[in-house]
């Protein structure tokens, strides 16, 4: 959609869990507005378990939209199915999109010689092999896939898990 909501500019930033050629969930869903008047921006985590009515399969997990919509179309479909649930939950125009998968990821964190990460808390995370102290960490492409994908060690789970996405897109 290109309408724009009292002069904001709506992002929608998808991260699959992609690491083939099958249909990938949208694990990560973060929208983003911003007003190029007030120079101001705000982000929001949608919960990857959000419960949203899709069409032509009823109430299920938001982040099933990408994996339907790439069954049925092709992955340009996952992406414009996500947004249109996004918009939908929200209530809001998603102006603009970026999706990116583990494969690009990585490459993309390492592509700049890694980032840098505050982490409030530590990460102590076997299922995903990623121990990390709190405090400032440099990440390579895999460490940083490896803390995004982390969630079963944190204490609030799948919260913290989206705490440090937030802080991986800031890094």
């Amino acid at each position: 959609q290109t309408e724009k909501t009292n002069n904001r500019i709506n992002f929608l930033i998808l991260g699959t869990d992609v690491s083939g050629t099958e249909a990938s969930r949208a694990d990560l869903i973060m929208f983003l507005t911003a007003s190029p008047d007030t120079r101001r921006a705000a982000i929001i985590t949608i919960p990857r378990d959000t419960r949203v009515d899709l069409p032509g399969v009823g109430l299920t997990k938001i982040n099933h939209a990408n994996a339907m919509g790439e069954a049925s179309g092709d992955v340009r479909a996952g992406t414009l199915a996500s947004a249109k649930a996004v918009s939908n939950l929200l209530g809001v125009p998603i102006n603009y999109y970026v999706k990116i998968n583990f494969q690009g990821f990585v490459k993309a964190v390492d592509a700049i010689g890694g980032i840098d990460v505050n982490l409030p808390n530590p990460v102590d995370d076997d299922l995903r092999n990623i121990h990390l102290p709190a405090g400032p960490n440099h990440l390579t492409g895999n460490q940083a896939l490896r803390l995004s994908r982390a969630r079963y060690s944190l204490p609030n789970g799948d919260f913290d898990r989206q705490k440090n996405n937030f802080f991986l897109l800031a890094a």
